[in-house]
């Protein structure tokens, strides 16, 4: 493949004639390495099973378990990272996180003791860059013995007490294990209390009493017991409270309703999970935040997912999104009880557990106002929602949205084997203007819908890891070449040692096709049908807010012009940042400029095309 182009190529040119459907067919071939080129792919195997039984321990005990990783695959996997359902119950590290081919690693697992009681299930995840397991689950289990067992409970709600009543409650701590020793309790209350301890041969009785004198809030104690033998144990805890009760009010006190609403375990929650088909965020929301909720609130969650393509499900966000005033136009949007907003990834991911958790406590009961169900109603809730849009919020809305890396990569790879091919002037400009164009179609059919079973496909997400997988391979994969192509030479200034070059046979073809003046109908064909592939499958996820808008209106009122100006607009600032770098390609600090540069310099065209490739790299890793 040829990034430099004074470099003279060895092999005689062809002969005129052959069969042009041949010359094109190589020619798509090529072209298509940009979106199919994924060899020498790393994979992922497991000695034995991905999964561990601890049996019963005591929940005290540093438990560990090792888990063996292979390459069974021909290029370098990597361990990117590893997240943890559980929080810090577990410690995990890996030896490596670089494996060759048929290489191992550890991954070692170990219990923070004290953190796990009774039987449990857990899992964690290790992120690698096998195309086929991204992601790959782990699991471990056991059942955790506490050092002893407090009768009746460590928790207790007395109820409510009347200021001057004498209140007394026993505990009894019965060891686990013989030779279990406990140290004198010590009680840290806000109100006074008396607390004593005895030893019997079932364990240390605690006798709590408690006498309000007067009413200065509920009554909260907590009772601390130090495990002195086994060492190692943090000290045992019990909690107690109680309501005092007002002498000029004989009804049930807030406080005391709220604490039994808290421990009911019959509430639950309904959570509005508004999504898009396809969406990145979704699919991390449906490995990651899912599987935690379904470990802490089992049975106790109902999840209704919406697809904001489909105008009763948008209807229904725009609802929401008005009602709790969100902000921020993101991909994906999860609401609790359809009163508490939790929009984008990275906030449903620190807020939404908590948010669970408290209005399980509360017994929170979901907002079901929402009932849109004649087409007027729709009619006038999608026209309130589209008043919102402005001109301004538009634009930057489309211009952040048309960030897409893959889609540039693709453009300036093949602009670079157009450009050191002699391809050069306004047919360079011919075939991006048709790529870009090529895009924007497919962007402004995807608004509108047209493709959208194409996502629903349980191949989509395969597709779209093998087209980044690949483009990030090809793009590294240059930028060393270039880098070395430009030490070696330097070093012995000799043309044999650059790498980066076309095939003689490949070049003499596409000099054929320009010769022969068909030229314009196979690049326009190749541009065409490059630019439709990869914006189909690498299109990104937009936010919720405004291209599901435009297009139900431009659907809705197909009579209208401005619904369809803003549809259309929304696409040109979609497709703006491609064309920056198509012009920063050809006439700016892109691959046109660093041909001519390294026609006079080797050293410094190759560093240049190194860097670009480099920092494409990077942006298809960060977006």
């Amino acid at each position: 493949m040829a990034f430099s182009g004074h470099i003279p190529l060895p092999g005689k040119e062809m002969k005129h004639g052959g069969d042009m459907k041949k010359t094109a067919a190589i020619l798509l071939l090529f072209a298509s390495l940009g979106l199919l080129s994924h060899a020498g792919e790393p994979k992922l195997s497991v000695a034995g099973q991905p999964s561990f039984d601890f049996g019963t321990h005591p929940s005290n005990h540093k438990k560990e378990a090792v888990f063996i990783i292979r390459n069974t695959g021909d290029s370098l996997l990597e361990i990117k990272g590893v997240n943890k359902t559980c929080g810090g119950c577990v410690e995990i590290s890996v030896s490596e996180k670089e494996i060759l081919p048929e290489k191992t690693t550890e991954i070692r697992l170990t219990l923070v003791p004290g953190t796990l009681s009774g039987p449990y299930t857990k899992n964690f995840f290790i992120e690698t860059n096998d195309p086929e397991q991204r992601f790959f689950k782990f699991t471990f289990s056991g059942t955790a013995v506490s050092v002893a067992e407090i009768k009746p409970s460590n928790l207790m709600y007395i109820g409510k007490i009347d200021p001057g009543t004498a209140c007394k409650r026993v505990f009894l701590v019965v060891p686990a294990e013989k030779g279990t020793v406990f140290g004198e309790p010590v009680a840290e209350c806000n109100y006074p209390v008396n607390v004593s301890s005895s030893r019997s041969d079932k364990g240390l009785n605690i006798i709590f009493g408690f006498l309000p004198e007067k009413n200065i809030g509920d009554m909260k104690c907590r009772i601390k017991v130090p495990v002195l033998k086994p060492e190692g144990w943090p000290p045992l805890e019990i909690f107690i409270s109680a309501t005092i009760a007002d002498p000029n009010n004989s009804g049930i006190l807030p406080e005391e309703k709220r604490k039994k609403e808290i421990n009911s375990h019959d509430a639950s929650v309904v959570i509005e999970y508004f999504h898009q088909a396809g969406c990145g965020d979704c699919r991390m929301i449906d490995t990651f935040i899912i599987l935690k909720m379904e470990e802490n609130f089992k049975g106790r969650f109902k999840i209704e997912k919406y697809d904001t393509a489909i105008m009763d499900n948008f209807l229904r966000f725009a609802y929401r999104r008005d009602k709790l005033d969100i902000k921020g136009n993101e991909t994906v949007c999860m609401i609790v009880n359809g009163k508490h907003a939790f929009n984008g990834y990275k906030n449903i991911e620190t807020g939404l557990l908590k948010q669970i958790e408290s209005s399980l406590k509360q017994n929170e009961k979901p907002d079901t106002s929402f009932n849109i169900t004649n087409a007027a109603d729709k009619e006038q809730m999608l026209k309130k929602h589209a008043d919102n849009i402005t001109l301004g919020a538009l634009i930057v809305a489309g211009l952040i949205d048309g960030i897409n890396p893959c889609v540039f990569s693709t453009l300036v790879f093949f602009m670079s084997i157009l450009a050191v091919s002699g391809v050069k002037g306004r047919k360079l400009v011919f075939f991006g203007s048709v790529y870009c164009i090529s895009c924007f179609l497919t962007y402004l059919l995807l608004g509108l819908g047209i493709f959208r079973f194409i996502k629903l496909f349980s191949g989509y997400e395969t597709m779209q890891m093998i087209i980044n997988r690949g483009m990030f391979a090809l793009l590294v994969v240059f930028a060393i070449l270039s880098f070395r192509d430009a030490w070696l030479y330097r070093k012995t200034g000799s043309a044999a040692s650059v790498i980066l070059q076309l095939p003689g046979f490949l070049k003499n073809r596409i000099h054929k096709i320009i010769r022969e003046g068909t030229h314009f109908k196979h690049l326009a064909a190749g541009a065409l049908v490059t630019g439709f592939l990869v914006t189909l499958l690498e299109s990104v996820c937009t936010g919720q807010v405004y291209l599901p808008a435009l297009a139900l209106l431009a659907k809705q009122y197909p009579s209208s012009i401005k619904w369809l100006f803003y549809l259309i607009l929304y696409n040109v600032m979609f497709i703006i940042p491609l064309l920056a770098m198509f012009l920063a390609a050809y006439a700016g600090t892109g691959l046109a400029t660093m041909v001519k540069w390294s026609k006079r310099d080797v050293v410094v065209g190759k560093i240049l095309l190194g860097v670009l490739f480099l920092g494409l790299a990077v942006l298809m890793i960060l977006f």
